[in-house]
């Protein structure tokens, strides 16, 4: 499965190399998925980013369903 950014989400990376997937113009702590810059990949439903509540994930596609399977949003749609 392929899956792309949506409209109105972004990736910024921050002094650390480390990504962050997040709405536009929201604060980077406010991040729906982490990808630090050991590879871990890490979900916060919500965008928690920053907060404990986060779950390390194997890969991003494994975090865009984690996210969808606890009712969250996810930076990403699956396109064909």
């Amino acid at each position: 499965m392929k899956f792309k950014l949506r409209d109105g989400w972004e990736i910024t990376i921050d002094a650390s190399w480390d990504f962050r997937w997040k709405r536009m113009c929201e604060s980077g702590r406010l991040a729906y998925v982490i990808m630090l810059n050991t590879g871990a990949v890490y979900a916060y439903p919500f965008g928690l980013g920053g907060n404990d509540s986060g779950k390390l994930c194997d890969s991003l596609w494994k975090a865009h369903i984690y996210l969808l399977s606890v009712g969250s949003e996810s930076p990403w749609e699956v396109v064909e």
